[in-house]
């Protein structure tokens, strides 16, 4: 059982590095396809934030959630932003000390909506955040065993964005940091 359980994870953990490089493929050639479709973000948030809070209790961590009560429907591609999510908040997650709090927040700013994950990790120095979102950075690895080819901000990046966003980091070294992206509303 122990060596089928061992077989089962090798070959998802080959599965995901595998789609992080199509998806890389993807992006790099500008074919990231969006499929719009005008959802509730605030109760989309809640959704992707309920499914992902199993696993970051699991690590010992609480996440919070604030969604604004004035936000409009928005027309996105439910899925490539449900990827968006969940892999700023693993990240948040695994850079992230046991006992430390995640905050999913979702906001109008003027004609955007405005998402972002703060976490009270690591945090991030100055010039690795100016590469950041380019293929192959992984911050951190020497302090974390972080599986990944350091694809999936790059990834995240070019969903953004397709959907006429911007993404950024702020951060500070031991303080943790929070990601947050931009979305047209209209």
């Amino acid at each position: 059982l122990k060596m089928a359980d061992n077989i089962l994870h090798g070959t998802q953990m080959l599965s995901n590095r595998l789609e992080e490089l199509l998806e890389s493929a993807r992006s790099a050639r500008g074919a990231i396809t969006l499929k719009l479709k005008t959802i509730d973000v605030g109760r989309f948030i809640e959704e992707v934030a309920a499914r992902y809070s199993l696993p970051i209790s699991k690590s010992g961590q609480m996440l919070k959630v604030e969604v604004a009560d004035d936000l409009p429907p928005v027309s996105l591609d439910h899925s490539r932003l449900e990827q968006v999510l969940v892999n700023l908040l693993s990240n948040a997650s695994k850079y992230s000390p046991e006992g430390s709090r995640i905050l999913l927040t979702a906001n109008r700013n003027d004609s955007h909506l405005l998402i972002s994950v703060n976490d009270e990790g690591i945090g991030i120095c100055p010039e690795d955040q100016i590469a950041l979102f380019q293929p192959y950075q992984r911050v951190g690895r020497e302090q974390y065993k972080s599986q990944g080819l350091g694809l999936g901000l790059s990834v995240v990046k070019h969903i953004v964005e397709a959907h006429r966003g911007k993404i950024w980091v702020t951060s500070e070294l031991g303080k943790g940091s929070t990601f947050s992206f931009t979305i047209p509303m209209n």
